[in-house]
């Protein structure tokens, strides 16, 4: 069995500034086609923004890793979306044959937010905009990795995505 789960890590070397780390606010790191990289607050962001970025980590590949990443032609996209697991593949296989997700975007941006009392890191797995005009994240971990001290960081992520108008942050 498996759940979605974040996987977010302790940034330690995340400048906000005051103002933002008083605030606690998230902010959101695209990466634009040009080349160039957008920063904002959370609240900013809109999901046609999402989706015209470029996937934030690319894909990569060592002899002898337990995970197989790749690329996906999506009809829902008309292009490849990456993947890094086959696991992701799965999830991304049931995103492109759901009739009401219009969008797909892999490893859409960087989220860095204040959780658990420390300002933690999270490239979501996908991102996905409905036909309903709503959105939803969407994090693939096998269960064995969701645990721990990550409970803050998905309620953070949760939090996040809600002042982001997402419908949802599902987990798997």
């Amino acid at each position: 069995m498996y759940r979605y789960g974040p996987f977010c890590e302790v940034d330690p070397g995340v400048t906000f500034g005051a103002a933002a780390e008083a605030s606690a606010e998230p902010v959101v790191a695209l990466r634009m086609a040009d080349g160039s990289e957008v920063r904002r607050p959370l609240r900013d962001v809109r999901a046609r923004e999402v989706t015209e970025a470029v996937p934030w980590r690319a894909a990569r590949s060592a002899r002898g890793q337990s995970h197989y990443p790749g690329f996906y032609w999506s009809e829902t996209t008309g292009s490849h979306v990456v993947y890094e697991s086959r696991l992701e593949l799965a999830r991304l296989l049931v995103a492109d044959f759901d009739p009401a997700v219009t969008a797909i975007a892999a490893q859409p941006f960087l989220l860095r937010a204040l959780a658990g009392g420390r300002v933690r890191r999270h490239v979501p797995d996908f991102f996905l905009v409905r036909a309903d005009e709503s959105a939803l994240l969407v994090n693939v971990k096998p269960a064995g990795r969701s645990g721990g001290g990550r409970g803050a960081c998905l309620a953070g992520t949760a939090r996040a995505g809600a002042r982001l108008g997402l419908r949802g942050v599902e987990r798997h």
